[in-house]
């Protein structure tokens, strides 16, 4: 599957990332490439995922049919739910664990569950486990398109950061246009200027090619919205989370309430209606 000879850059700002280009073998990246499904088949099953203008992830129909008619999808189902994979990308973020300040806990400590926990739609605030069992790592893979607008009411609407139990996000390119204008993936830092996010970097969505990023309170992100294509552009969403809150809750201030919706500490009323509830 893997590509012994990839480039992998690490990057630190505006938070930690890295960027792997060429990342499978060029007879894996082309099989997932030739059976990545097209756009009607995607909006014939129903979006439980949100994310793009079309997903599929374990459970759905279109997920099953791609994972028994090619041996590339099921190589890569194994793969990304199985202790290697989550090991991977840990140890890629290791040397950055002790200087996060906002993290909670050592996900190294965390046990590592390798099989589908987050089925269908996405965990949040009010659904991820908070019970009292020892925390525990586990991986999500959704495969999926987007189309014309993709980044307006898609992608995160905007700039934002992750749920507060995702510990590290990962985007895989998988071609599938001719043409695209917009569709590149953004990394915010926030202005000199107070209240404000501006553009760090921009990263084109190339084939074969994975964005895999520290989900800090700081990984301000978006998809720069896709005005014209011929095609449609082909991802996968790959994500490391716990089982619990691994982040805490973010400043409360402008930049947080605007753009960090799923981490911002509660107000103060809040707080007070949590107490006597």
């Amino acid at each position: 599957m893997f590509n012994t000879n990839s480039n992998i850059q690490y990057k630190k700002l505006p938070f930690p990332h890295i960027i792997i280009e060429n990342f499978f073998t060029d007879d894996f990246y082309f099989e997932l490439e030739k059976n990545f499904p097209k756009s009607d088949k995607f909006l014939e099953n129903e979006n439980k995922v949100g994310r793009m203008h079309g997903d599929t992830t374990f459970g759905d129909t279109l997920y099953n049919n791609l994972l028994n008619n090619s041996k590339a999808y099921n190589s890569l189902h194994n793969w990304v739910y199985s202790d290697n994979f989550i090991k991977l990308f840990i140890n890629f973020f290791e040397n950055e664990f002790q200087y996060q300040d906002d993290l909670l806990y050592n996900p190294k400590e965390f046990d590592l569950v390798s099989k589908p926990v987050e089925i269908g739609s996405v965990f949040n605030n009010y659904n991820f486990e908070k019970d009292k069992i020892k925390p525990y790592l586990y991986s999500r893979l959704d495969i999926g398109f987007g189309g014309k607008n993709y980044g307006v009411d898609t992608g995160g609407r905007g700039p934002h950061i992750d749920n507060p139990q995702r510990i590290i996000s990962i985007l895989f390119y998988v071609g599938g246009f001719k043409k695209i204008t917009g569709g590149q993936h953004r990394l915010y830092k926030i202005s000199t200027k107070k209240n404000e996010l501006e553009v760090c970097k921009i990263y084109e969505p190339k084939r074969n090619s994975l964005i895999a990023s520290l989900q800090n309170n700081f990984a301000f992100h978006d998809v720069n919205p896709i005005t014209d294509i011929d095609g449609q552009r082909n991802a996968f969403y790959l994500a490391i989370s716990s089982s619990k809150r691994i982040w805490k809750p973010s400043v409360r201030n402008y930049i947080n309430k605007k753009f960090n919706k799923n981490r911002v500490e509660s107000s103060l009323l809040n707080k007070l209606l949590n107490i006597f509830s």
